[in-house]
């Protein structure tokens, strides 16, 4: 997918009883730390943040690892202590879309407008289901998003 393309995601969701009026939020995200947006965190990613820092590559949402605002020497340490295992990655929600249903107490297939983010890498997809403002689900897709330049 390219940057900033505009798609429709199909998610298939059931919430029973029927006539539960619902809504769905469908969002991609990366992880904290995970510079270089492959999908991992490791050594990697300490170089692409001390690229960027050096200003040879522009910033990625996922560099800024320990989340102050910005990207610098604070985000090489807290990689290195998610890949030590003393930290955990946060997970940075990217983009979303959210979509109102009544169930049909059955499985149906849900519609979002998705705009894909403008970051070359690879995304999580998760789906969070609320009654009203109480999430009474959250799931991850079993495929991840690519955005790529072709």
């Amino acid at each position: 997918m390219l940057p900033y393309s505009q798609h429709t995601a199909i998610v298939p969701i059931t919430v029973r009883p029927a006539g539960i009026l619902c809504s769905a939020e469908l969002w991609l995200g990366v992880l904290a730390g995970d510079a270089n947006m492959d999908g991992y965190i490791n050594m990697g990613d300490v170089t692409k943040v001390e690229r960027i820092i050096l200003g040879i590559d522009p910033p990625t949402p996922s560099a800024d690892a320990n989340q102050d605002g910005s990207v610098d020497m604070g985000d090489v340490t807290k990689i290195e202590r998610i890949i030590l295992g003393i930290d955990e990655a946060e997970i940075i929600k990217i983009t979303t879309a959210r979509a109102g249903f009544t169930s049909t107490g059955e499985y149906q297939a849900v519609e979002f407008p998705v705009t894909m983010p403008e970051w070359v890498g690879k995304y999580k997809v998760y789906i969070d289901v609320y009654i009203g403002e109480v999430m009474i689900g959250g799931y991850v897709a079993n495929q991840d998003v690519v955005i790529e330049v072709v």
